[in-house]
């Protein structure tokens, strides 16, 4: 049992590290298409202290009450932890807590892409409500505002964040380009430079504003014909990842003695350490296989 358990550990571990590699497939936007003369060191978030970051990186996943979800999160870990121990010897409670927190992480990152996808597919619609509420009269901030009361999801805490830091004092380009850094959504960051361009040479921002929400509709349009292309790809180097772990868990609990002189000499755990390593490079192979570059 604390070897299916060690062993599940290890499959969650590479999963991570699978997510990890799927994530940095995806080539960046590059920086100097949006803001010419700027390093990317420049784009990216202050040094903040760690707790700062934790709490800019869970809200960007959706999380808007750090404090709850950690009590929350510790409340299950030791729950989980104190079962292990009832049904397993002590050693066996570090791989549960790991593996808890490894799963919540993973949870996490899911989350957080989702919400990333819903921003980009909602701020067309977002921009085509501006131009219209300008074009009666109003101006872009006052359009702003009374978007962001009106919109919902992802793309309402955004932009309410525009609006707070508007009352604080910035400009709307300074507090855009403040939101698009927190963030990290070229999309965003292509709003922030396009309002930056306006307050500092003037013109028709609606009409830009109008052409921007149409490209981006068709980019989105563009990108899901890619993903649906590339699917069976991904989908199959994701199978061909979690197949050997996923098989050998279940080898583990179901005839853990098929399995157990592996562990006991030396020779069987150098061959698991190079059939583990040979996996991760599998891994990496795979996803840039899979990668299609932009």
């Amino acid at each position: 049992m604390v070897s299916a358990l060690a062993f599940l550990f290890a499959a969650l571990c590479l999963l991570a590290a699978a997510v990890l590699v799927w994530r940095k497939s995806r080539p960046p936007l590059a920086v100097g298409a949006l803001h010419p003369g700027a390093s990317a060191e420049t784009l990216h978030l202050p040094d903040w202290p760690w707790k700062d970051r934790m709490r800019a990186w869970l809200r960007k996943c959706g999380v808007t009450d750090p404090r709850g979800f950690a009590i929350r999160l510790a409340i299950g870990t030791l729950l989980c932890a104190v079962v292990a121990a009832l049904l397993a010897p002590w050693w066996a409670v570090p791989l549960v807590l790991c593996t808890v927190l490894v799963l919540a992480w993973l949870a996490l990152v899911w989350r957080g892409q989702r919400r990333r996808a819903q921003i980009v597919v909602e701020l067309p619609n977002f921009l085509d409500g501006m131009v219209r509420i300008t074009r009666v009269g109003a101006s872009l901030p006052a359009a702003l505002l009374s978007m962001s009361k009106d919109a919902r999801g992802p793309i309402r805490d955004v932009f309410l964040q525009v609006g707070l830091r508007q009352q604080a004092g910035l400009s709307l380009d300074q507090a855009m380009t403040q939101v698009a850094k927190f963030y990290d959504i070229s999309e965003l960051h292509l709003l922030a430079a396009i309002l930056r361009l306006n307050q500092r040479y003037g013109g028709r921002v609606d009409t830009v504003l109008e052409r921007i929400a149409e490209w981006m509709r068709s980019r989105v349009a563009a990108q899901a014909e890619l993903a649906a292309m590339s699917a069976e790809t991904k989908m199959s180097g994701l199978l061909l990842s979690l197949l050997v772990p996923g098989l050998g868990a279940f080898i583990f609990i179901t005839n853990y003695r098929y399995m157990a002189l592996m562990l006991k000499d030396p020779t069987g755990r150098t061959l698991l350490a190079v059939a583990l390593a040979l996996m991760v490079s599998g891994i990496v192979l795979l996803a840039r296989l899979a990668r299609i570059k932009e």
